[in-house]
């Protein structure tokens, strides 16, 4: 019996992780276009909270530069499920949520960010962030390029195909924003 239980544990495990990385590809031009703010910054924090009968994690990005939009200095996202204490019991509590998209202090992102009910949110769940790579070191006595000239993004490599969806080729800050300013461009 307890084979069994262990058997369906794992297999829900699974069901569940396949659920969550089995979302479609949202096009990269997509994400622009359903974004009212995309920004670069640093993550200062990732906290857990209750919001009425649910876990919540409040995510701190200080923002170093906006490609789209008028974010403030510093925003919060907002998403489903975390740790936090639960008021009455003392203790801590953990939820899970298929659409939680997780996030390191001290990591680079680039976020698609829109507004519901005035709560920040990612555009594309987890496709709505990009992982700014550390840029190599440049030899000694190498003269630095601009910070941002041919820093890589993505989770893995951002390439826009012609299809528009990302593909593992490189794509810099500034051709994203490119990308972005083309896209606002391109609007009426």
């Amino acid at each position: 019996m307890r084979t069994l239980a262990a058997t369906l544990v794992l297999l829900l495990s699974l069901a569940a992780l396949a659920r969550a990385d089995s979302a479609p590809p949202v096009p990269l031009d997509a994400l622009i276009d359903g974004a009212e703010e995309i920004v670069v910054g640093e993550v200062l924090s990732s906290e857990g909270r209750w919001d009425g009968s649910m876990v919540v994690t409040d995510v701190r990005v200080r923002v170093d530069d906006s490609l789209k939009g008028t974010p403030p200095r510093e925003v919060t996202l907002t998403q489903p499920g975390g740790t936090a204490m639960h008021p009455r019991l003392g203790a801590r509590v953990t939820t899970q949520a298929s659409s939680a998209t997780p996030f390191g202090v001290g990591e680079h992102v680039v976020l698609f960010v829109a507004q519901r009910q005035g709560t920040r949110r990612l555009v594309g769940g987890a496709q709505g962030k990009l992982v700014v790579a550390p840029q190599p070191t440049a030899p000694a006595g190498a003269r630095s390029a601009r910070r941002d000239a041919a820093v890589a993004v993505g989770p893995k490599r951002l390439e826009p195909s012609a299809s528009g969806y990302v593909g593992t080729r490189g794509m810099t800050l500034d051709e994203l924003r490119a990308r972005v300013d083309a896209r606002k461009g391109a609007k009426p």
